[in-house]
């Protein structure tokens, strides 16, 4: 298998983050660029996010050892794309049913009758044009997406890109103090419009379950504050850890070409679907993965007998 490694000013600046997480007792050797004998390619789209896969056939069953680097690859890469996957929807469920249980889709949005764990996302139906601003997909609920994978199915003949950003870099990059503030706070996750609708407290700086690698865990469509501070301190805090989250350098973007398959760590990245294509045809199929309770940045202690 072939990994394209990062150039050297992004390695020193890796080293940098890594002793940092060091520092905080973390196992760093879980944030290592995936090497070795893997059964398939690796290649990076940008400098800290995003990869592209070659080598696996979406259609046929992955084995252990597959599904078990693709999670690797997922938790340092934070998305990961898929080149040329002319899959039918049931082959899209099946794949996503390797990593946990499918969430069904939320009453709002179109499925597909014949697979109705699949949700289409098209300018037909509207749902395309409410996806142009950051955002992690359903992140209310007290367990959230933990991933999510699109299918492209049709796309506009320009325009329509997809950007990601790491949550994790927008963590590391702040200051020591910053850091040991966030993980003091709790944030409330709701859909919005809608005081009434489910919505749940997490904490604003999560760890990943396997890695141990902290992130931000916040966003500007479904955060809808820090419960901590006053009103006017939540607002300026989200402002500036969005606009930090979004740092062009922390980021990737992804041009589409039908039948491309994009799969992400939801929990740990934002993304973005830009909406400058209209009037123009976009139609692509998603599906979710149930997760489990976010962990804190810090262990909770357990209470002595």
């Amino acid at each position: 298998m072939t990994v394209t490694t990062p150039d050297l000013a992004q390695v020193a600046q890796n080293a940098a983050d890594l002793a940092s997480a060091a520092k905080r007792g973390v196992d760093t050797s879980a944030f290592d660029v995936p090497s070795g004998d893997w059964p398939f390619d690796v290649h990076p789209v940008a400098g800290y996010v995003g990869a592209m896969v070659a080598g696996i056939d979406l259609r046929t069953p992955m084995t252990a050892t597959v599904l078990e680097r693709l999670q690797r690859a997922l938790a340092h890469y934070g998305v990961l794309f898929f080149r040329g996957q002319h899959i039918e929807p049931e082959h899209h469920a099946a794949f996503g049913r390797q990593f946990g249980n499918l969430r069904t889709p939320a009453p709002y949005m179109e499925v597909l009758e014949s697979c109705p764990d699949v949700c289409v996302i098209s300018t037909e139906n509207g749902k395309a044009y409410l996806t142009d601003q950051w955002h992690q997909d359903v992140s209310w609920p007290e367990r959230p997406t933990r991933y999510s994978i699109l299918h492209m199915r049709a796309i506009p003949s320009h325009g329509g890109d997809t950007l990601w950003s790491s949550l994790y870099l927008a963590y590391e990059r702040l200051s020591p103090s910053m850091q040991d503030f966030l993980t003091t706070l709790t944030v409330r996750h709701g859909q919005p419009g809608n005081v009434d609708a489910m919505h749940h407290d997490h904490p604003l700086v999560i760890r990943h379950p396997v890695t141990g690698r902290r992130s931000i865990y916040a966003n500007p469509v479904f955060t809808q504050r820090i419960n901590e501070l006053t009103p006017g301190e939540s607002q300026a805090l989200l402002a500036h850890l969005y606009a930090h989250a979004t740092t062009p350098e922390f980021t990737c973007r992804w041009r589409w070409q039908v039948g491309d398959v994009a799969m992400w760590d939801n929990c740990h990245v934002m993304h973005y679907a830009l909406g400058d294509y209209h009037p123009h045809y976009r139609m692509l199929h998603r599906i979710e993965i149930e997760g489990e309770r976010l962990l804190p940045a810090v262990p909770v202690a357990c209470p002595v007998p």
